[in-house]
């Protein structure tokens, strides 16, 4: 029972005073004058309009009234960018800022090709022949010369340099890959051979060939039974 009794008083004495103390700082806090504890606004400077700031300049010596009036009645610069869709034609090419589209038709001896492949020379920009022939390369950066190439599924490809003045009228013909023999062609004559056998008069190698085994298997009896 001894520490219980030795304890209490304290406690009562700790008790006691924190309300005087807690009583004294809201008296102390009650006397504070209120206005000393308002929050002045800083001023917030208005931006000039931009007519008013250009009256302003009536009264510099660089600028004339009249001066001074034409800058504010000018708009202020726009922030924004715009991008040009400029359509004008050099010699019939449709022509833009950079760009330009060039325009043609495939044919051959009988007509329009459909579904010719048309591209640029070493560049990644094409596309295929419609039914009537025609195409049309867009977006392709300007430039006073072009080589266009052409092909179809049974076509030799075909080629033309073309420049700007005339990137509009293209007429691409291709010639069909022969399938059989062509009975037309010329065969050279040298040193009194003719026909592909002349071929060997200047591949000296075709000599030795026909002396060879492996020139001569097609015609082993042995191996054409095998």
């Amino acid at each position: 029972m001894m520490p219980f009794t030795f304890y209490r008083p304290f406690g009562w004495i700790m008790t006691v005073s924190g309300l005087i103390l807690l009583t004294l700082f809201l008296l102390a806090m009650s006397r504070v004058p209120t206005s000393t504890l308002a929050v002045v606004p800083t001023p917030v400077a208005r931006l000039t309009p931009w007519s008013t700031a250009a009256s302003d300049l009536t009264g510099a010596t660089a600028l004339t009234p009249s001066q001074a009036a034409t800058v504010a009645s000018t708009p202020p610069p726009s922030t924004s960018t715009s991008t040009s869709t400029s359509t004008s034609t050099n010699d019939g090419a449709d022509r833009g800022a950079a760009l330009m589209t060039i325009r043609g038709v495939v044919i051959d001896e009988n007509g329009p090709i459909a579904g010719a492949t048309v591209r640029l020379h070493l560049d990644p920009n094409g596309t295929t022949s419609a039914t009537d022939g025609s195409f049309a390369l867009v977006g392709v950066a300007a430039a006073d010369l072009f080589t266009v190439t052409a092909w179809a599924e049974g076509y030799y490809i075909n080629w033309q340099r073309v420049t700007a003045a005339d990137a509009n009228k293209i007429h691409m013909q291709l010639h069909p890959v022969y399938t059989t023999d062509n009975i037309d062609y010329n065969w050279f004559e040298e040193d009194g051979v003719e026909g592909s056998l002349a071929c060997g008069t200047c591949h000296t190698a075709y000599p030795e060939w026909q002396q060879d085994a492996h020139s001569q298997t097609a015609t082993n009896y042995r191996f054409i039974n095998m």
